[in-house]
């Protein structure tokens, strides 16, 4: 049932997979109730799994959840089993998370280092198996590291994560892209804690990388990975006021994001293009090309709608936004009344 679960979310059906993961979780529960040591592990795991589904949407009743999860692997004894630690490890940094999203960082911090420990221990048994998962856990701590202010420990335990995970990739076959695929996720890391300039250096050397992965394999899965590339591209330009650099990456982003959504339509990456676009409008407008910025606002509007329109209400405020896009767009080009009923749209909206 985990396994559905899992497979259910994956395949895009959200509510159906968090409906399965509490049935496993009160499933569970009973077993445990009856025969504590033998289902108490499946149990904590299993209330994992439901945190990991609620983190999104509710995020207070996810914490619970993942609270639950560490305290069932501590009341199986002073040692956690051996066994169990890579379940354990994967827990308390589900907890982390959760407690990052209610901005106890201090606690988030104090469960990390937990995790990163066990993390530790993992990898000198296990290094081919536990090494990334390491240089993740690692990754986690720095962006808690980061909310912390707490910046020179954020670099030096960043450069450590990138040498780990550098050294376990020139050590097997198809390592090297997986390192770059964690280069991405730091760079990320980075600019999301406004540190635009050293994310921008390593896309900047990561995106030709890409592109040649594009271009050379059979891999689908590394172009939705260039594109993201392309978007992190631009916000760092934007950040940085290197707005010409910015539109280029866009005006990049869009394209391939809208073959994206040619090449593969069942994939629905349509929500993934229409945020680029409303970048690509952004980018449009603070480079002066106004005709561009209207013509990509009203594409990314017109997807919003599509998205609307067939029940995803969750993107009700994009729409809104996109509205205004048009608006501004409409206004800086001279048309008043066109913006002034786009407005009157995005307040319909809101």
């Amino acid at each position: 049932m985990n396994t559905l679960a899992y497979c259910l979310g994956k395949a895009g059906y959200h509510e159906e997979a968090l409906s399965m993961a509490r049935q496993v979780v009160s499933l569970y529960r009973q077993l445990a109730h009856t025969q504590w040591s033998e289902f108490a592990p499946d149990l904590a795991m299993s209330q994992n799994n439901l945190a990991h589904r609620l983190q999104s949407k509710h995020p207070k009743e996810a914490l619970e959840a993942a609270e639950e999860s560490i305290r069932i692997y501590r009341q199986l004894g002073p040692h956690i089993p051996v066994p169990m630690l890579p379940e354990f490890a994967t827990s308390l940094g589900t907890l982390a998370r959760c407690l990052v999203a209610q901005e106890r960082c201090e606690d988030a911090l104090e469960v990390i280092h937990e995790g990163v420990a066990v993390r530790r221990r993992l990898a000198h048994w296990h290094a081919n198996v536990h090494v990334p998962l390491l240089a993740t856990t690692l990754q986690d701590l720095v962006d808690v590291l980061f909310r912390l202010y707490r910046e020179a420990d954020a670099w030096r335990v960043s450069q450590e994560a990138i040498h780990l995970y550098k050294t376990y990739s020139e050590e097997r076959t198809g390592g090297r892209a997986e390192f770059e695929d964690f280069l991405m996720d730091i760079a990320r890391t980075y600019l999301t804690h406004r540190h635009a300039t050293e994310a921008l250096s390593i896309i900047r050397e990561l995106i030709p990388v890409y592109a040649e992965r594009v271009a050379n394999t059979d891999d689908r899965t590394c172009i939705p990975k260039y594109a993201s590339l392309l978007d992190d591209a631009y916000l760092c330009c934007l950040s940085l006021n290197m707005r010409n650099d910015a539109l280029k990456f866009a005006q990049c982003a869009a394209t391939v994001r809208g073959c994206i959504c040619h090449s593969w339509p069942h994939a629905d990456a349509r929500p993934a293009l229409a945020s680029t676009l409303s970048g690509l409008a952004y980018c449009c407008r603070v480079t002066d090309n106004q005709s561009e910025a209207l013509e990509a606002a009203e594409v990314s509007r017109s997807i919003y709608e599509e998205l609307v329109a067939e029940g995803n209400h969750r993107f009700q405020a994009a729409l809104a936004y996109a509205w205004r896009d048009t608006a501004t767009a409409l206004r800086a080009l001279g048309d008043d009344i066109g913006a002034a009923k786009a407005r009157a749209r995005a307040e319909a909206h809101s």
